[in-house]
């Protein structure tokens, strides 16, 4: 299977999304059915710093290699993709921004697996139309690992998944946490309710898990637990 599109569709792809429909497409990977090639520079068989010229004349042979036979017809097709990609100086340069990007978001996978696992149950949870909001805003800071911490793009990225998730959930939230909330009194009602939104950034929670949590912590600052006994004091010796 191909990837086309931006890089939030190839993580989204990799995320079990399916490929996504750009304008641009990047053949970002590639089943062995496809000749095993997971750019478009190895299936044109060229290195990344490769020259117009090189690109032309490894076109020209592959296009005689495959012009030759009805199995090589399809693989032609991607192989003309990749030649108009590579050879436009402006998609390739965005091209090649993007195999940096895709790079760098698999290390980022390998260094956070626990992290990771939790993104991926977020994107199974959004509906089409969070889905496609959602999608240029990872874009963006994915695209700052370059340049940022994998704790700063984390937190980003979990500030824009608790406002998809409050957003989602804002309607339960007013009828079934707020009520008990407004039960407290004034002083706690602010931290509490922080304490319960501080939930949404939480990857590894479904919608389900964060209001079970919420409204144990509600119910913890409703009814909080006695105070244990004093231990008695020994007497003297």
């Amino acid at each position: 299977r191909r990837v086309h599109g931006t890089l939030s569709e190839c993580l989204f792809f990799f995320a079990c999304h399916g490929p996504g429909q750009g304008d641009l497409p990047p053949c970002l990977y590639m089943s062995e059915e496809d000749g095993g090639a997971t750019t478009y520079y190895d299936l044109l068989g060229v290195d990344f710093d490769a020259t117009e010229d090189d690109i032309q004349a490894a076109f020209e042979a592959k296009v005689e290699q495959l012009g030759s036979t009805v199995e090589g017809a399809e693989q032609l097709v991607l192989v003309e993709e990749g030649y108009h990609v590579l050879m436009d100086p402006a998609t390739r340069e965005e091209y090649d921004a993007r195999l940096k990007s895709l790079a760098l978001f698999q290390e980022f996978e390998e260094q956070e697996p626990v992290w990771i696992q939790g993104y991926h149950l977020q994107l199974s949870l959004l509906s089409d139309d969070e889905n496609d909001a959602l999608e240029p805003k990872l874009d963006d800071v994915f695209a700052t690992l370059q340049t940022k911490s994998n704790e700063e793009v984390k937190r980003e990225v979990q500030k824009l998944f608790a406002h998809v998730r409050s957003e989602r959930c804002k309607e339960h939230l007013r009828q079934a946490v707020l009520p008990f909330v407004r039960q407290l009194p004034k002083d706690l009602q602010k931290p509490t309710l922080a304490r319960v939104l501080d939930l949404f950034s939480n990857l590894s929670l479904t919608d389900e898990d964060v209001f079970k949590q919420g409204k144990a912590i509600v119910d913890e600052v409703l009814n909080p637990p006695p105070e244990p006994e004093p231990e008695p004091t020994p007497p003297p010796a």
